[in-house]
């Protein structure tokens, strides 16, 4: 015969392996984003303080989104950003420039 003892050890066992399951980390969530992204965004976001945030932030990181002409996407082998200022300095513009 079996204690009652021992089934109540098989259910918290059986417990912690379903619940250790569910409680992993799964791989699904929004990527981590780099350091290089991160200091751009905050250096796009002091240069230009009128822009209105993240969304206006988010359409120049896209480059090419909703430009008269398109821009090809600079790989990081070019060098650094630099933004580059347009209209007396009430525009910025971002270009990847070698030091």
């Amino acid at each position: 015969m079996v204690q009652a003892d021992t089934v109540v050890g098989w259910q918290r066992k059986g417990f912690r392996i379903y619940w250790g399951r569910i409680s992993r980390q799964r791989s699904a969530g929004r990527p981590e984003v780099s350091v290089e992204v991160r200091a751009l965004i905050k250096q796009m976001a002091t240069a230009n303080p009128y822009w209105g945030g993240a969304p206006r932030i988010h359409g120049e990181l896209l480059l090419a989104k909703d430009t008269p002409a398109p821009r090809a996407v600079q790989p990081p082998e070019l060098g650094a950003v630099v933004e580059l200022p347009e209209v007396g300095g009430l525009h910025h513009r971002y270009e990847r420039r070698a030091a």
